[in-house]
């Protein structure tokens, strides 16, 4: 098995593991509830470990891939593994935390492990496949080849056959004193059921009307309510216990019988103690084999659980071909969200994932609130993190070269607890990006600048964008409601545009989820509110103020043109700005992103009122408003 650390595995920030769904609450739906179908503790806590940690090295994610693959085309095999292997074997990790003071129980229980574990490993011989063979199969063999001798003491001295009865017990002819023991143990069993007898011909009661039972420790008589009048008239006997139903009782012999029962006891569990201390001498020896062997099963049940995971699926999912980092691509034909599609309703829209480090790393998502982007962004996280976790993914065909990190920005929600607004909560995390993202980093933003005004927003956005696009050259996909930054196609090399296809039919939205190429100019925040049912007066109310304030209007997009360099520098409606005001007002804006990124997070108000005045004497940034940061 590989041996997976923080340096040759995937880095996932928290904001992806959060904003991914990879863990989450019983009630939530999450990439580890959706992927863990396994039986053992160890199985589930090995997967929860592989999400957190993908792995980035192509032969490694190759063979857990082949193993899938091999479990996935022995369906029967691993049926048979799953249900009546994995579901019965002991929890290893218990009885190896007390293995240097386990009872004859857990020994057995370790025992049942190993015997298992060799049933596994014949299973999975049946599956004639060389991948397993090599990375299971042989490990397997090797730990319980060097486990047999553990087995055959366990078998030369505890009594396996009582423990079918849950009796466990050393086997009476491995020593002569214990033998003697037992022997004196069954003649005063044998005396114990004359004194029934007895009871039962003194009390003229059946003896099939008096039982043995035991009482604090000690074997006395039980009679019903009904014969309690006779057991008080013989002064031999002495009640114990009166019941609503039933009378206890006893006499002088069993008394004596008890006294003899709990010595003969004591001196069985003194021997017993001696042989278990021995015997977890032993047992701690192979300690290190158990971890081994745990650590298989673990392994297996990790793999079956993906195999489980891709046949169960009735959409079908595909084994990913993963490249080196080199290659640059990340292409997905007919990628569905895992998390979704098999909890609603409709069946899930596909979309194709094509990004390409030369062409297409940076992609810029416009459309309509709930049309899918957020959506079609954590598929594609989703997605690269099941194949490098070794996983066949929700596609038809998928060509992922690997990623060293993934980064989020999904959701503008307040960090309330620690009193961040959005904005700061927004800076913040885009500072993370900035700081730590790689041309081998996935970065998924999901909308940026909502915390702020709208020319103030738009400004950050663009800068940012820009930043990642030709700076770091990351793979990004990033979904905003700012239509004009996709004016950034046409400035950066390897920028395309994106848009979440919808319609308006008899003035209705109509979305279809399906994300095509090219921009959309228009925002159809106002339908997705008609859609959603808001008050008739409400929506109005809403397209009168969108005429009034719409940004299509000259003055508005003058201002955005200005900045994106689309239209001449000088222009009559904007006055006192001067071409040297716009190179200086750009060079602030890089000085500050430069700084802000390698400025602690802690640190970023002062930052703010480092550059307040600076950025308000500039009479193009002050123009645009592009920067609030009272």
């Amino acid at each position: 098995m590989e041996e997976v650390t923080t340096d040759n595995a995937m880095i996932i920030e928290e904001d992806a593991i959060e904003g991914l769904h990879l863990f989450g609450d019983k009630k939530e739906m999450t990439l580890f509830k959706h992927l863990n179908r396994t039986h053992t503790k160890i199985g589930e806590k090995m997967i929860k470990e592989w999400i957190k940690q993908p792995l980035i090295d192509k032969d490694k994610i190759n063979k857990r891939l082949e193993l899938v693959e091999g479990f996935y085309d022995n369906s029967g095999i691993r049926l048979k593994i799953k249900n009546e292997e994995l579901a019965i074997i002991p929890d290893l990790e218990k009885l190896i935390k007390g293995i240097n003071k386990s009872d004859l129980e857990s020994i057995v229980k370790l025992y049942e492990a190993v015997r298992i574990s060799k049933n596994i490993k014949e299973e999975l011989k049946e599956m004639n496949n060389k991948s397993i063979e090599k990375e299971i199969i042989e490990p397997l063999e090797k730990i319980t080849e060097e486990m047999e001798k553990f087995e055959e003491m366990v078998v030369t001295l505890i009594d396996i056959e009582e423990t079918q009865n849950h009796v466990f017990k050393i086997r009476e002819d491995f020593d002569e004193g214990l033998q003697k023991i037992r022997e004196s143990h069954k003649k005063v069993e044998e005396l114990f059921e004359k004194c029934l007898e007895q009871a039962a011909n003194d009390l003229n009661i059946k003896t099939d009307k008096i039982k043995i039972v035991e009482h604090n420790n000690n074997l006395i008589l039980r009679v019903s309510k009904s014969n309690e009048k006779e057991v008080k008239k013989n002064k031999k006997y002495t009640i114990i216990q009166t019941l609503k139903g039933e009378c206890k009782f006893t006499f002088k012999e069993m008394q004596t019988l008890n006294v003899k029962r709990d010595k003969l006891k004591l001196k069985e569990e003194e021997i017993n103690k001696k042989f278990i201390e021995e015997i977890n001498k032993v047992v701690e020896g192979y300690k290190e084999k158990f971890q081994e062997l745990e650590n298989m099963i673990g392994y297996i049940d990790c793999i079956q659980s993906f195999a489980t995971v891709s046949i169960d699926n009735n959409q079908g999912y595909s084994k990913p071909t993963i490249y080196e980092s080199e290659k640059g691509i990340i292409k997905i034909i007919k990628a569905r969200h895992p998390l979704i599609e098999n909890n609603s309703i409709n069946s899930f829209i596909e979309n194709d994932i094509d990004i390409d480090r030369k062409e297409t790393r940076f992609q810029i998502i416009t459309g309509p609130n709930m049309g899918g982007k957020s959506t079609y962004l954590r598929m594609i996280g989703l997605c690269v993190i099941m194949a490098q976790i070794g996983m066949f993914i929700p596609c038809s065909e998928a060509h992922i070269s690997i990623c060293d990190k993934i980064m989020c920005r999904i959701g503008a929600g307040d960090n309330i607890v620690e009193g961040m607004s959005t904005f700061m909560s927004e800076m913040k995390d885009t500072s993370e990006i900035i700081k730590k993202s790689t041309k081998n980093s996935l970065v998924l933003i999901d909308e940026l600048g909502r915390g702020t005004s709208t020319y103030d927003g738009f400004g950050i956005a663009w800068a940012i964008s820009e930043y990642l696009a030709i700076d770091i050259g990351c793979y990004c996909v990033f979904a905003t409601h700012f239509h004009e930054i996709t004016g950034l196609e046409k400035r950066v090399t390897g920028v395309i545009n994106k848009h979440v296809e919808a319609d308006i039919i008899d003035k209705q939205l109509v979305l279809k989820y399906k994300i095509n190429n090219g921009s959309t100019d228009q925002s159809l925040a106002i339908y997705v509110a008609e859609w959603a049912d808001f008050p008739h007066e409400v929506v109005e109310s809403a397209k009168r103020k969108a005429k009034e304030l719409d940004l299509d209007q000259p003055d508005s997009k003058r201002k955005i043109e200005l900045f994106t360099n689309k239209i001449p520098l000088l222009d009559d409606e904007i006055p006192q700005i001067t071409p040297e005001d716009i190179l200086n007002g750009k060079s602030i804006i890089s000085q500050f992103i430069h700084d802000y990124k390698s400025t602690p997070s802690d640190q970023l108000i002062p930052l703010q009122n480092k550059y307040h005045q600076l950025l308000l004497s500039n009479p193009f940034l002050k123009q645009l408003e592009l920067i609030s940061l009272k």
